[in-house]
């Protein structure tokens, strides 16, 4: 068995562009008027969708642009909107700020819900663990709206969990039809989670993610059944439909049922599993953040160890006769 995994853009260069409705051809419909209403012409990273919704409850729609990291962006675009004609860039009023501790700083997807059901929008943000300075441990982001442009930071007494996980969107929903919004974080190479609502400001999350732990955006997965005669693989699209078997007629070795299940994957970075492997958390993005830091490698490998802990042997330096005869890879896999 084996995954496929497409890469997504990281960084996109924009100036957040709003276009305003007017009568012409279908050919031009809109007209850009992002200078004569305000928006800045900054060039920042950015990350995710703009997200509108009214936060000082006005009557009017306000704008967020997220800008990514805060190391070069120094925060997003809180725009509020001055009567339907004008905006003003109200970051420091909103207080979307840096939290205290456990913030990578790496902040990807924003979404508004009103969670607490007072008629306040309120901001979740996904946070990603990379580049932390504490062993990549961190906290997303959720802000209470206050109804009037600002906000204030409830991640901790809503029970936000403390992970490395590589936070990349997140979306209000209700999952259990309680009248109630939930959260749910889609995370990169690694488990998502599901928040359930608890009604009192605090959220629990849901085992398994309420089945979307392994929902995959951007990622495949391909069982290749090399004729096997036990209930192993339909054991397996039971428990993950969204799995594609390739059946073999015959037991073929790990090798070419490799090749043939590559044949049939898309992405551009494969990673091939043998089917009692257990893929520790973070490993497979460390794996391609360690192809896209090179542009000169074309394989990377992990490290293994049996299930008490001890290092297995799986690779070796080429052209060191002792080095492969040694058949330790230890040294080399954690320099």
């Amino acid at each position: 068995m084996f995954l496929s995994l497409e890469r997504s853009p990281v960084f996109l260069w924009l100036i957040a562009a709003i276009c305003a409705l007017v009568a012409a051809p279908a050919t031009a419909q809109f007209v850009e008027v992002s200078g004569q209403v305000g928006l800045s012409s900054l060039q920042k990273k950015s990350w995710g969708n703009p997200i509108w919704g009214d936060i000082n409850n006005d009557g009017f729609l306000d704008l967020i642009v997220p800008t990514h990291g805060l190391a070069l962006s120094h925060g997003p675009f809180v725009y509020l909107n001055l009567g339907g004609t004008i905006f003003s860039d109200d970051l420091t009023k909103s207080n979307i700020r840096q939290a205290p501790s456990l913030d990578t700083r790496d902040w990807h997807g924003f979404s508004f819900g009103d969670y607490d059901g007072d008629g306040f929008l309120d901001l979740y943000i996904a946070e990603g663990a990379k580049g932390s300075q504490d062993g990549a441990v961190k906290q997303d982001l959720l802000f209470r709206g206050n109804g009037d442009g600002s906000f204030t930071n409830k991640s901790v007494p809503a029970g936000i969990e403390v992970s490395n996980h590589r936070g990349r969107c997140s979306i209000w929903f209700d999952f259990n039809n309680d009248g109630r919004l939930d959260m749910f974080v889609k995370n990169y190479a690694d488990a998502n989670v599901l928040y359930a609502n608890n009604g009192d400001g605090t959220f629990t999350q849901m085992p398994d993610a309420g089945g979307l732990a392994d929902a995959a955006g951007g990622t495949e997965v391909v069982l290749v059944d090399n004729a096997s005669t036990d209930d192993s693989t339909a054991a397996a699209t039971r428990a993950r439909p969204w799995v594609r078997v390739v059946a073999s007629p015959a037991n073929v070795g790990f090798a070419r049922g490799a090749n043939t299940g590559a044949a049939t994957a898309g992405g551009d970075v494969l990673v091939f599993l043998n089917p009692d492997a257990v893929v520790e958390p973070g490993a497979l993005a460390r794996l391609c953040d360690a192809l896209a830091a090179d542009p000169r490698a074309g394989i990377a490998g992990g490290g293994l160890r049996d299930e008490d802990g001890a290092w297995q042997p799986a690779a070796a330096r080429f052209g060191v006769l002792a080095h492969l005869l040694g058949g330790s890879s230890r040294d080399r896999a954690e320099e």
